[in-house]
This record gives C-alpha cells, structure tokens and sequence, in this order.
C-alpha cells in the first residue's frame, strides 16, 4: 500500500515533469495554434493538483460502492481510528511504547486493503479509476456567468487556465519569483493591518499580475471559482481593481475590491470541483436545517431548539450562533444551538449528518508540522497543546462519514496547515472536504471574535433571503461588503473564504 508520506514524495517528481510539460505545450500552442495543446496543458495542470486528496477519496468512495461487506468495512474504520489515535499520542511525545502498536496496525490495514482488492473487484475498479477533469466536461458543467481560473507555478512562469462556457485558453504569467514576493508582502500588510498607502499598490500589483490578463476572456462573468493551491493565504476578494485617488487618505471603505464584481469560490482541483456535480445526487434529506455550536460562549450551558422534538471565552460566538438561529427560527425553519458545556466534540459527532448545515464558532489550531495534529476545541478541550480532551482533531476528522451541505468553521486559521507543492495545504479544511462535507466557509488567519459575529450573521442573512436554492458565494460577497462599507480594514472581512460549488 502506498502512504501519504509516499505519494507527496511522488508528487515531487510529478511537479517536475508538469511543469516541464505545461511549457512544452504552451510553446507548441503559439507555434501551430492547435488547441489540443491546449487540453494537454490544462490535463498536466490537473495531473499536479491535489493527487493525494484525489486517490483517498477515490479509495474512500470505493468502499463505499465496492460492495464490501458491511463487518469488513467496520473493521477497516476500526483499524483507520487506531492509527490516527497511536499517530496522535506519538506526534505528542506520549506513550512512545506506542510505535509498535502503530507498525502492527499498519500491517493488518495493508493486509485488509489487500484483500479488498483481491476479493471485490468493483473496490479495486473503483479506487484505481481517478477520470482527471477536461476543459469540455468543465464546460458543460459551468453556468453562463461563470469561469474556471486554475494558476500552475512552474520555474519562471504561472500557467494561468481560463474556461468560461465558451471558451479555453491557457496564458503565460511571466517572473514568477515576482509574483511570489508580492505575494509574501500583500500577507504581510494585510495582517499588519498597515495604512492604505502601504496595501495599496501591493494589492493593486497582484491583480495586475493574477486576474488582468484573463480580463478579456470574462465580460459577463459573476463568479469565479478559483483553482490554485499554490495561492491559499491570498484571498483574491480583497485584491484591488484599481489604484484609489490621491486625496483618498486611509478611507478603506471607498477602494474598489475584486470582491465588488465577483462572487469567489476556490477548489483544490477542477477534478475535485467537477465530482461535486456528479455527487450532488447523493444529498439526503435532513430532519434539521441548521445545527450551531458555540463552546466558549458565556453564560449558561442551555440548548435551544426551534422545534420541541428536536479555556477561554468567546463572547461574541454565543451572540454569533443565536442571531443565526434567530434567522433561520423566523424562516420558520428547524434549527439547533448548543452554547458553552452543550457544544461537546461528542455532540457534534452524534448529530454530524442530521442537519444540511453545520456552524462552529470557536477556537480551532492548525499545526504546520503535523497537520494530523490541527484541532477544532468543543467544550472541555483546553488551551493546554497536549490537552486532546474535548478536541477534534484532523486526523479524527478523516475518519467521519458527512454528507453536509455547508459546513461552516467560524474559528481561527481553520484552513492554515502544511503546504505541499501541488497538493495545496493540509488543514482543518482539508479534512472536512475528505470526510464529505461539499461547501466549506474557513478562515486564513486568526480572526476577531467581533469582526466575525458581524460578518457571519450577514452571511446568513443573505442566502436565507434569497429565493432559489442558495448562492453560499454571492452570500460572502454581500457580507463582506457590508464590512467594506465601514471601512473596516481587510484583514478583518478578507480571511474568510469558501472552498466547494
């Protein structure tokens, strides 16, 4: 059986050779005109693009659909959880006598595998069957007003993939060192919270470099979903699409924002974005319509329901949740909150499939070193790092079933983790969209317990009052702009994007 560890070394050699290849095929593109180069392009920008969260998610529907016995797959789950447990304790530096337990539980996990893939043929047909996107089944999935951007940083360039309804084209962004450091100093100025006459011209800099040249291949367009794990710090939102007037001293609130023309989702990959149309079946029906948690909220621990059969303190998380719940109570609609003792890590795995959307306004850590390690606290889960009571961890997260429509992570840095080249970052994020969940609202940096109440609460209030089914992306926008417009510096309103439909 090949590990994680083994198929991101892979994914080394694999960028070497796309990248090499993604040239090549431009060159050849500009000399003979021939869009089949076109389609080879955008198919090794895919083959470099989240092929490990492609495979475990290949593997995971397998078992699924690969008519394996029911005690089997039990078994499987039992031996995943035992890993992910003596992996955790290991990472912690306990119970070091450990290690051996983790080598037998790999062993017996290659052996079970193994015998999926001898004994059911439909398993082995289904895990090893990964069909990567192409820019015509892109095409015929994307509505009229929307466009696929999908960035592949290579040695001296960015091959930058355009595909609306009508069209393909692959561009050429030169002085990719360039565009890097730019990169590195619009995070910096955006969470240094610095002066206008400092974010400026950076942001405004990156929009020249990133959107501007497909600017021509987009009249029309009102939503972008964007394909590019090389770029997951930098929310496209909060780009500027033109420099403000000089007499414009520090008035954030009258900046032009790429937020204000598109409504901006992202992706790991466009085979990944494309499976969530054809998986878009599976959605059953919920008893409930919103569940929210708030554990380091204050005051008592109560639970509410619209329906009658139904370390450290976050203030604002409690208000958060309850004007929300408020929301979809006058929509007459069923939801849930637990506040405070309430909302435990086994509440939420109790009811993780029983409303289409879950809400957690709370503490969550990421780990750069060991991604497995990242965490979502629920009540009883401390400040203490070694502390895994009451904790959801990533490597917990893996191992649970979802089918939810929205998940939301109202909590700091939910979808910071450990880059991998091509891969994109190992996050909490990451591993709610593995366990099922198909639209995920996360956070790039830590956020502010205020700032957060008021955009999230805005956020719902917009899909809840729209008339079809719901635009989870043009809800962001509408919230960030309510923050826009009081001048409220980005790194307040820009941290939280959606990665999904």
């Amino acid at each position: 059986m090949i590990r994680k560890s083994d198929r991101i070394l892979v994914g080394r050699y694999v960028y070497a050779v796309v990248i090499d290849a993604m040239r090549t095929c431009d060159a050849l593109y500009n000399k003979t005109g021939d869009k089949r180069y076109l389609e080879e392009a955008f198919y090794f920008a895919e083959r470099e693009k989240a092929s490990v969260l492609l495979s475990s998610i290949a593997e995971s529907d397998a078992k699924k659909f690969g008519k394996i016995p029911i005690n089997l797959l039990n078994q499987e789950l039992n031996l995943r959880k035992n890993i992910a447990r003596f992996q955790s304790k290991l990472a912690l530096g306990k119970g070091k006598n450990q290690q051996d337990s983790l080598t037998r539980a790999n062993q017996a996990y290659e052996r079970l595998t193994k015998r999926f893939e001898k004994n059911y043929s439909k398993y082995a047909q289904l895990k090893f069957d990964i069909k990567l996107a192409t820019t015509s089944k892109i095409q015929t999935l994307l509505a009229p007003q929307t466009a696929l951007l999908e960035y592949t940083f290579c040695r001296e360039n960015i091959y930058l993939t355009v595909i609306n309804k009508n069209t393909h084209q692959l561009i050429r962004i030169p002085k990719v060192k360039q565009v890097q450091t730019l990169l590195n100093k619009y995070y910096e100025v955006v969470q240094g919270e610095s002066s206008l006459s400092s974010f400026a011209p950076i942001s405004y800099q990156l929009y020249q470099k990133l959107i501007q040249p497909a600017e021509k291949y987009l009249d029309g367009i009102k939503k972008l979903i964007v394909i590019a794990p090389t770029l997951e710090s930098t929310p496209f939102e909060s780009l500027l699409t033109q420099l403000p007037a000089k007499s414009n001293k520090d008035d954030f609130s009258r900046l032009v924002y790429l937020n204000n023309r598109y409504q901006i989702s992202y992706h790991y990959s466009a085979t990944l974005w494309q499976r969530e149309f054809a998986n878009k079946k599976r959605a059953a029906q919920k008893k409930l319509d919103f569940i929210g948690y708030a554990p380091f909220s204050t005051g008592e621990s109560k639970r509410y329901a619209t329906s009658r059969s139904s370390g450290d303190r976050l203030p604002e998380s409690g208000l958060e949740v309850k004007a929300i719940y408020n929301l979809f109570n006058k929509k007459s609609l069923k939801a849930e909150i637990d506040l405070a003792k309430t909302a435990t890590k086994e509440s939420f795995i109790q009811n993780l499939n029983k409303a289409r959307i879950l809400h957690i306004a709370s503490h969550s850590e990421a780990n750069l070193k060991k991604p497995g390690l990242a965490r979502v606290r629920f009540a009883g889960c401390g400040a203490n790092k070694k502390d895994l009571s009451g904790c959801l961890l990533a490597s917990e997260v893996y191992n649970l079933a979802m089918s939810t429509d929205l998940l939301v992570l109202s909590s700091c840095s939910s979808g910071v983790g450990k880059l991998a080249k091509g891969e994109g970052v190992f996050s909490l994020a990451r591993s709610f969209l593995y366990a099922g969940a198909h639209n995920i609202v996360f956070s790039l940096w830590d956020i502010d317990d205020q700032y957060t109440k008021e955009l999230m609460v805005a956020f719902y209030e917009d899909f809840l009052a729209q008339q079809q089914s719901p635009n989870y992306q043009k809800a962001l926008q509408v919230a960030r702009d309510k923050l826009i417009k009081q001048g409220i510096h980005p790194k307040h309103w820009a941290g939280f994007v959606m990665v999904g439909k």
